[in-house]
Protein backbone atom coordinates (compact mmCIF):
# COMPACT_ATOMS: atom_id res chain seq x y z
CA UNK A 1 0.00 0.00 0.00
CA UNK A 2 2.92 2.34 0.77
CA UNK A 3 4.20 2.36 -2.80
CA UNK A 4 0.98 3.40 -4.50
CA UNK A 5 -0.46 6.67 -3.20
CA UNK A 6 -3.67 6.05 -5.19
CA UNK A 7 -4.54 2.76 -3.48
CA UNK A 8 -4.96 4.24 -0.02
CA UNK A 9 -7.67 6.84 -0.87
CA UNK A 10 -9.47 4.30 -3.07
CA UNK A 11 -9.51 1.77 -0.24
CA UNK A 12 -10.89 4.35 2.23
CA UNK A 13 -13.56 5.59 -0.20
CA UNK A 14 -14.54 2.08 -1.28
CA UNK A 15 -14.93 0.92 2.32
CA UNK A 16 -17.14 3.92 3.02
CA UNK A 17 -19.34 3.05 0.03
CA UNK A 18 -19.61 -0.55 1.21
CA UNK A 19 -21.02 0.77 4.48
CA UNK A 20 -23.54 2.88 2.55
CA UNK A 21 -24.49 -0.11 0.39
CA UNK A 22 -25.02 -2.21 3.52
CA UNK A 23 -27.25 0.50 4.97
CA UNK A 24 -29.23 0.74 1.72
CA UNK A 25 -29.81 -2.99 1.94
CA UNK A 26 -30.97 -2.69 5.57
CA UNK A 27 -33.39 0.08 4.59
CA UNK A 28 -34.59 -1.76 1.48
CA UNK A 29 -33.53 1.18 -0.71
CA UNK A 30 -32.06 1.14 -4.19
CA UNK A 31 -29.42 3.56 -5.44
CA UNK A 32 -32.22 5.27 -7.37
CA UNK A 33 -34.19 5.83 -4.17
CA UNK A 34 -31.07 7.23 -2.52
CA UNK A 35 -30.51 9.56 -5.48
CA UNK A 36 -34.10 10.82 -5.28
CA UNK A 37 -33.86 11.47 -1.53
CA UNK A 38 -30.59 13.35 -2.09
CA UNK A 39 -32.11 15.23 -5.04
CA UNK A 40 -29.12 14.47 -7.24
CA UNK A 41 -29.04 14.17 -11.04
CA UNK A 42 -29.81 10.82 -12.68
CA UNK A 43 -26.69 8.67 -12.86
CA UNK A 44 -24.78 10.58 -10.19
CA UNK A 45 -25.07 7.95 -7.44
CA UNK A 46 -24.17 5.05 -9.73
CA UNK A 47 -21.21 7.11 -10.98
CA UNK A 48 -19.99 7.59 -7.39
CA UNK A 49 -20.35 3.88 -6.60
CA UNK A 50 -18.46 2.92 -9.78
CA UNK A 51 -15.77 5.56 -9.16
CA UNK A 52 -15.08 5.86 -5.40
CA UNK A 53 -12.22 8.25 -6.13
CA UNK A 54 -14.88 10.85 -7.09
CA UNK A 55 -16.14 11.06 -3.51
CA UNK A 56 -15.76 14.37 -1.76
CA UNK A 57 -16.10 14.92 1.96
CA UNK A 58 -19.32 16.85 1.36
CA UNK A 59 -20.85 13.98 -0.63
CA UNK A 60 -19.75 11.49 2.02
CA UNK A 61 -21.55 13.51 4.68
CA UNK A 62 -24.68 13.84 2.53
CA UNK A 63 -24.71 10.10 1.77
CA UNK A 64 -24.30 9.15 5.43
CA UNK A 65 -26.91 11.61 6.69
CA UNK A 66 -29.44 10.60 4.02
CA UNK A 67 -29.33 6.95 5.14
CA UNK A 68 -29.41 7.90 8.82
CA UNK A 69 -25.73 7.38 9.60
CA UNK A 70 -23.06 9.68 10.95
CA UNK A 71 -19.56 10.07 9.64
CA UNK A 72 -16.33 10.30 11.58
CA UNK A 73 -12.79 10.56 10.26
CA UNK A 74 -10.25 8.77 12.44
CA UNK A 75 -6.52 9.29 12.06
CA UNK A 76 -4.35 6.69 13.79
CA UNK A 77 -0.82 5.28 13.76
CA UNK A 78 -0.39 1.52 13.58
CA UNK A 79 3.40 1.89 13.17
CA UNK A 80 3.37 -0.03 9.88
CA UNK A 81 3.54 2.07 6.69
CA UNK A 82 3.26 -1.09 4.56
CA UNK A 83 -0.24 -1.97 5.72
CA UNK A 84 -3.36 -0.41 4.34
CA UNK A 85 -5.91 1.28 6.58
CA UNK A 86 -7.87 -0.68 9.15
CA UNK A 87 -11.28 -1.69 7.88
CA UNK A 88 -13.88 0.71 9.34
CA UNK A 89 -15.89 -2.28 10.59
CA UNK A 90 -13.13 -2.84 13.17
CA UNK A 91 -13.65 0.67 14.56
CA UNK A 92 -17.43 0.25 14.50
CA UNK A 93 -17.29 -3.11 16.28
CA UNK A 94 -14.95 -1.74 18.98
CA UNK A 95 -17.21 1.27 19.49
CA UNK A 96 -20.24 -0.99 19.87
CA UNK A 97 -18.35 -3.33 22.22
CA UNK A 98 -17.66 -0.31 24.46
CA UNK A 99 -21.44 0.45 24.55
CA UNK A 100 -21.24 3.23 21.94
CA UNK A 101 -19.56 5.95 24.00
CA UNK A 102 -20.12 9.51 22.83
CA UNK A 103 -17.94 11.29 25.39
CA UNK A 104 -14.48 10.73 26.81
CA UNK A 105 -15.75 10.28 30.37
CA UNK A 106 -17.65 7.18 29.21
CA UNK A 107 -14.32 5.45 28.57
CA UNK A 108 -13.18 5.37 32.20
CA UNK A 109 -11.49 2.21 33.43
CA UNK A 110 -13.32 -0.04 35.88
CA UNK A 111 -11.67 1.72 38.83
CA UNK A 112 -12.91 5.10 37.58
CA UNK A 113 -9.48 6.34 36.47
CA UNK A 114 -8.99 7.51 32.91
CA UNK A 115 -6.14 5.74 31.18
CA UNK A 116 -5.49 8.53 28.65
CA UNK A 117 -5.44 12.32 28.59
CA UNK A 118 -8.79 13.90 27.77
CA UNK A 119 -9.42 17.04 25.77
CA UNK A 120 -12.97 18.31 25.76
CA UNK A 121 -14.47 19.10 22.36
CA UNK A 122 -17.55 21.04 21.31
CA UNK A 123 -20.64 18.86 21.07
CA UNK A 124 -21.47 17.83 17.50
CA UNK A 125 -24.77 19.70 17.57
CA UNK A 126 -22.94 23.00 18.13
CA UNK A 127 -20.53 22.28 15.30
CA UNK A 128 -23.29 21.23 12.91
CA UNK A 129 -25.23 24.45 13.33
CA UNK A 130 -22.18 26.59 12.62
CA UNK A 131 -20.87 24.53 9.69
CA UNK A 132 -20.40 26.49 6.50
CA UNK A 133 -18.72 24.84 3.49
CA UNK A 134 -15.64 26.69 2.35
CA UNK A 135 -15.63 28.20 -1.10
CA UNK A 136 -13.06 26.70 -3.47
CA UNK A 137 -9.88 28.72 -3.46
CA UNK A 138 -8.69 30.11 -6.75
Amino acid sequence: MKNNRHDFPFFVANNFLIQIENRLSELGWSQSMLREKMEMPVGSISHIFRNPECLTFDIMIRLARTVGLKLCVVAYDDSDPEKGPVNPEIFRMCWEKLNRPTAHWQLEDNDGVRSFPVRDFQPASVCETSYRPRSPQK
